[in-house]
């Protein structure tokens, strides 16, 4: 830490000023950030909400799913090509 106690007036009035507009600047640089971080986390939340968006069945999936039926597990593929070709 610096010893102030040794300066003159004069000096300790600019030091004043100076720290003064360091303060100011850098309250003006938080500021400006502090917006562009405001705008950076709504455009993070606005890629989530689409991802999450996509990553959702919609109703359509949904209902294919729910109305699927199984043809069943065979152990051949010709026995898959025979089920699968036969008009039942």
């Amino acid at each position: 830490m610096i010893d102030y106690s040794t300066y003159s007036e004069r000096k300790l009035q600019g030091e004043l000023n100076a720290t003064r507009a360091a303060i100011s600047k850098l309250q003006s640089q938080k500021v400006k950030l502090d917006k562009k971080i405001e705008k950076t986390t709504q455009k993070e939340n606005a890629i989530k909400q689409a991802l999450t968006q996509r990553l959702m069945p919609n109703d359509e999936t949904i209902n294919a799913l729910n109305n699927a039926t199984s043809i069943g597990v065979f152990d051949t593929f010709d026995e898959a090509k025979k089920a699968l070709m036969s008009d039942d």
